[in-house]
Formats: structure tokens, C-alpha cells, sequence
């Protein structure tokens, strides 16, 4: 009998031992760990998400320094769940990659210009168009350009299609006048000049009687300097980065104002991975957007006074300014349909209505001037 009862002792101390550590193993089922238990709501809050963001460019510069800021913003107003990795200086990712990089995944993000983007896209090319009209100012502009993707879901439809990555905001440039030390009046002075302009501005010149010639941008200042080029299209941004007010002495603006006018008036934009965008929260996205969009007012308002001194350097100079505006502006305008008749023709071989696009683009420049 005594033996009987020691054996029920042990027994009931087993069994009280293997509750208690059954007990210690299983505070909470797998479902309220996921989504009821307290601790489980702190763990998701408190996930940090890494972004990397590549330009190909310095951080000194307005770009740079806005990416800079937008990081500083977004770290904060997220509470450290927000992390960012930035390469400036074609470290990382050079100018050439970028487009493939943002595809791939290999960077989050990073602002892009015009000719990087003309490289993977056809109705994009809408944002570096040659444009047929008088141009508002660039306030105007950047409403415009920012509406136009709002509107226009193919926009940011082809940029998903050709590198996963739609444009998360973008930023109006200055526009594209002529720089030199020729008087150019009338469309009949560009026969016989040796003008630097790119892409659709350089085929342009090229049907205008003139010779487009491509030179990289430390080139700009020598090759004015030294005739290889008799003028320059370029914004005035570009004039004073480029310190072009030392070796030219005309400037011809396409337009009644000095920084909006011009032959196309470029933009550019920051782009993001799709992957990357679906993977934050709701919140984090309206933080990431919220920066980003500061930092394009950033660029614009940096660029301003960048723009406002290089004209008020060439006027104190004596440069001589010719304004070709209004009425004026029809040869130049009509000698631009060729060229954009044949983007018209490759954004229909590509599915999308760029003539419509365009068209709407012009009656948001008539409406806004």
C-alpha cells in the first residue's frame, strides 16, 4: 500500500511538471501572435524598411542636396521605420544603369532626367518635347507636369512596362534657349551654326540648316571658348554651372520669360521601384511622397536664383537678348512638325495616342499663360 501511494505521488508530480512546461512553451496561438496579441501589433510597427536611392550626380548641387533633406525628413517623421542608403557621384549605379538598376531592383529609387528616361520610353518623351507654343512660367509648368501624370495613367503605365519604377513626383527644369556669340533673330540665322544640343533639340538643328554637336558638359565652356560650337542650347542654370556668360555675348529666348520660355523646357523626376513602393505601408508611402515632393520644391526654388543670377550677370554685361514670342514663334513652330510627327508615329507603334497627349499639353500652356 505504501508503495502504491509513492507511486501516485510521483506520478502527480509528473503530470503537474509537464502542464507547468507546457504552459511556459504556449502563451499565444500562431494567430494571435499575427494579429491579436499587443506585442505583435509593437513588433510590426517597429519594422524598418531600407531604401536606396542612387544619383548620378554630387550631393553639393540643389539634386544632391534635396535628396539629402527628403532622407533627413522621412527618417524622422517615420520614427527610424524609414532607412536610407544614398549614392551620389555615379558611385553605386552609374548614369548609364540607372534605368536598368531601378528594373531590376538593384536601387529603390533616384532621380532621373529626361534623356535617361527617353532611353526606355516613347510617351514619356512628351516631358522633353519640342514645343510649339509660348510657354507660362515654371510654376505653371510643374502643375502642369505634375497634373498630367495624375491624369494620365498610361504615363506612369509605360514606365512600369519598361523598368518597373513610376514616377513618384517630378521637377520642372528651365527652359531650353540659345546661348552664344551669334545673333540668332529670325530662324534663318541658325543656317551654317555649329549649335551643342541633344537628342530632339539636335535633330531640330540639324533641319534648320545648322549642325547639332554633342559635347559632354565639361566640354561646354571650351567649346564656346574655342569655336568648336558657335552657340549653346541650354537652360540658364547650365550657363552659370558652366560659367557660359565668360564666353558668350547673345542670347536668344524663345519665349517672354527669361526662365520658362524656351524651345522644350525639360523636366525631371524621382523615380521608384514598384516592388519597393508595395512593399511600404500606407503611411510610410505618404511620408516618402511628402519628401520627395519638398525636395523638387527644393530644386525649383535652388534653381531659381541659380537662373536669376546667370541672366543678371549677362545683362550687366551687355549681352544682347532677342525674344522670339507671339506671332514670331510661327516658322519655329512649323518646323518642328516634322520631327513631331515622327514621335506621334512611334508612341502609335507603341499603343499610345502622343498626339492627343501633346495637343492637351499645349491647351494646358494656352490656359495657364
Amino acid at each position: 500500500m505504501k508503495a502504491l501511494k509513492k507511486l501516485v505521488s510521483v506520478l502527480f508530480t509528473v503530470l503537474v511538471l509537464c502542464i507547468v512546461v507546457a504552459c511556459g512553451n504556449n502563451t499565444s496561438t500562431p494567430a494571435e501572435s499575427a494579429e491579436d496579441s499587443p506585442a505583435g501589433d509593437v513588433a510590426e510597427s517597429d519594422e524598418v524598411y531600407d531604401i536606396v536611392i542612387s544619383y548620378y550626380s554630387s550631393e553639393s548641387i540643389p539634386p544632391g542636396q534635396a535628396i539629402l533633406n527628403a532622407i533627413e525628413y522621412a527618417e524622422t517623421e517615420s520614427n527610424g521605420r524609414l532607412k536610407f542608403q544614398a549614392y551620389f557621384s555615379g558611385t553605386y549605379v552609374s548614369k548609364a544603369d540607372t534605368m536598368s538598376a531601378l528594373k531590376t531592383g538593384t536601387i529603390d529609387m533616384a532621380p532621373v532626367e529626361a534623356t535617361q528616361v527617353a532611353s526606355v520610353a516613347v510617351l514619356n518623351q512628351i516631358f522633353n518635347a519640342l514645343i510649339q507654343s509660348d510657354v507660362p512660367d515654371r510654376a505653371k509648368v510643374q502643375e502642369i507636369y505634375v497634373k498630367m501624370i495624375e491624369e494620365n495613367p498610361e504615363l506612369n503605365e509605360e514606365m512600369i512596362k519598361a523598368c518597373n519604377s513610376f514616377w513618384l513626383y517630378p521637377f520642372v527644369l528651365g527652359g531650353y534657349n540659345l546661348h552664344g556669340n551669334e545673333t540668332v533673330a529670325a530662324i534663318d540665322d541658325i543656317k551654317g551654326l555649329k549649335i551643342e544640343a541633344h537628342g530632339q533639340l539636335g535633330a531640330y538643328i540639324n533641319r534648320l540648316g545648322g549642325t547639332a554637336v554633342e559635347l559632354d558638359s565639361g566640354d561646354y565652356y571650351n567649346g564656346l571658348k574655342l569655336g568648336t560650337v558657335d552657340s549653346q542650347l541650354a537652360h540658364w542654370a547650365i550657363v552659370n554651372n558652366s560659367q557660359l556668360n565668360e564666353v558668350v555675348k547673345a542670347h536668344t529666348v524663345f519665349g517672354a520669360e527669361d526662365i520658362g520660355s524656351g524651345l522644350n523646357v525639360p523636366c525631371m523626376g524621382y523615380l521608384v521601384n514598384k516592388d519597393t513602393w508595395d512593399g511600404l505601408p500606407e503611411d510610410l508611402r505618404q511620408i516618402v511622397k511628402d519628401a520627395f515632393m519638398q525636395a523638387a520644391q527644393f530644386i525649383i526654388d535652388s534653381d531659381s536664383e541659380i537662373y536669376n543670377k546667370a541672366i543678371a550677370v549677362a545683362k550687366e554685361n551687355n549681352h544682347e537678348f532677342v525674344y522670339i514670342k507671339g506671332e514670331d514663334r510661327k516658322p519655329w513652330a512649323d518646323a518642328m512638325q516634322p520631327i513631331l510627327d515622327e514621335w506621334f508615329a512611334r508612341c502609335e507603334d507603341a499603343g499610345y495616342d502622343g498626339k492627343a497627349l501633346y495637343e492637351k499639353m499645349l491647351q494646358y500652356f494656352e490656359e495657364a499663360a
